[in-house]
């Protein structure tokens, strides 16, 4: 009896050892940031707007008034720099992402000439496809940006124009999802057999857009704009089942955490285009109280008549996120044209809330506001003297810094003062993000 318990030890060791690496909850870098350089210069908000190649992710009823087929590609850097109050600040990983996206009408004939296109935006991270980390609640941890730059989203979507004024759109995101199975064995001898399996399996949420153009019916509010988009919750579940044979008595263990997750939003927008001018507000409800508990989860079955043991399964407990509104403002302006193309310029602030309350308890989830500045510049380039190209080539640069102010809690007496963040826990830091794109309309021969 006492070998069998020493091999139940040394089993759950492995078991935990196996299984310890894993992702911990964050939100994507779509949400951090932006999808295209255009976007991230104008502060996100471009809801009203989507008429470049990042359509599908912005407002997917967008394509739906594109008179030409586009194709870009784009490239991100993001990093950051975050100090520490009362605790020592974990490190933000800098990521390198790019994005491809494409708008492409349908050539119908008839009534629906004109009103239907199929839309796409990928995101792609350059190194690690999909960060596996889950530290200790008390950990000190970075919740909603740790990983952010690590998962394979994309964008399918169709739009379709149902009025002269009025198009709606749909589609889903799909990313990736990861499970596994660790099955293994103790022989009375103890040797130690084992067999690991990892799968990536696509999920998909929806996303819905609605897309408003009143100037067609009133003339005096031509270049109004309104937009709506939905996007679902996603997020990723690492999942894996491991089951073991102590001589021959089974024991089950299932593990489980979440990742990447990026709250259910709602998104209403406005713009409005005169002369050289472009201006264009967003107002999101974003849902995060829905968010799961980010640890790691546990339950196992155990049956062993002649040794009464019984193992406590862990319990999911929220972590109290509450519902946020967010704000985000944009303009962009002609800043020049002349014989070879236009250059345009841009700039972009918005205002995004933490969800996360106080850490006065045990856990130390690290968060605070973020003030987003950004700022942007375009040329759509037509040729070179006497030489044109066949179609425009559109360049843009974009950056954006959010500053994360100050944000300390004090613990409650209640907290072990061996806690981490004990007797106070908070930070203060700086993102950014830089990045660059190609886009190009064309005509379908």
């Amino acid at each position: 009896m006492r070998a069998c318990a020493g091999r139940l030890r040394f089993t759950l060791f492995i078991v935990i050892a196996v299984c310890a690496p894993w992702n911990r909850a964050s939100a994507d870098i779509l949400s951090a940031y932006g999808f295209s350089p255009r976007g991230i210069g104008m502060g996100g908000a471009m809801t009203a707007v989507a008429d470049d190649y990042a359509t599908a992710y912005y407002n997917p009823a967008g394509g739906a008034f594109h008179g030409q087929a586009l194709i870009g590609v784009g490239y991100m850097f993001t990093t950051s720099t975050f100090q520490g109050i009362g605790v020592k600040a974990p490190k933000l990983d800098q990521t390198q992402d790019f994005s491809i996206g494409a708008v492409l009408p349908i050539p119908f004939g008839g009534f629906l000439k004109d009103r239907v296109a199929l839309e796409v935006a990928v995101q792609l991270p350059n190194a690690v496809l999909l960060g596996i980390n889950v530290p200790k609640p008390t950990d000190p941890q970075l919740l909603l940006l740790q990983e952010s730059g690590r998962g394979v989203s994309m964008f399918p979507a169709l739009a379709v124009k149902i009025l002269q004024g009025l198009a709606i759109g749909g589609g889903v995101q799909i990313f990736d999802n990861t499970t596994g199975n660790w099955h293994g064995s103790i022989d009375p001898d103890g040797t130690i057999e084992a067999t690991v399996t990892q799968e990536l399996r696509a999920s998909y949420v929806p996303t819905a857009g609605v897309m408003i153009r009143p100037g067609v019916y009133a003339p005096a509010v031509d270049g109004l704009r309104f937009g709506f988009v939905f996007r679902d919750e996603f997020f990723t579940r690492y999942q894996v089942p491991v089951a073991t044979y102590l001589a021959g008595v089974p024991m089950v263990a299932d593990f489980e955490a979440i990742s990447l997750y990026t709250p259910r939003e709602f998104v209403l927008g406005a713009s409005y285009a005169y002369d050289r001018w472009l201006f264009a507000l967003d107002a999101a409800y974003n849902q995060w109280s829905a968010f799961p508990d980010p640890s790691l989860h546990m339950v196992i079955r155990l049956h062993i008549p002649v040794l009464p043991i019984t193992l406590q399964n862990s319990a999911a407990v929220r972590p109290g996120f509450h519902d946020t509104a967010s704000v985000r403002t944009g303009a962009e302006a002609r800043a020049w044209q002349g014989a070879d193309g236009t250059f345009f310029a841009r700039v972009g602030g918005a205002f995004e809330p933490s969800p996360v309350p106080p850490q006065r308890g045990d856990t130390n989830y690290l968060d605070t506001d973020r003030w987003i500045g950004g700022a942007s510049v375009g040329w759509k380039w037509l040729g070179v003297r006497s030489f044109r190209f066949s179609a425009p080539v559109v360049i843009d640069l974009g950056g954006q810094v959010q500053y994360l102010p100050p944000r300390v809690a004090y613990k409650n007496d209640n907290v072990d003062p061996s806690n981490p963040g004990y007797p106070k826990v908070g930070f203060r830091g700086w993102l950014s993000a830089v990045g660059a794109s190609v886009s190009v309309p064309f005509d379908y021969e």
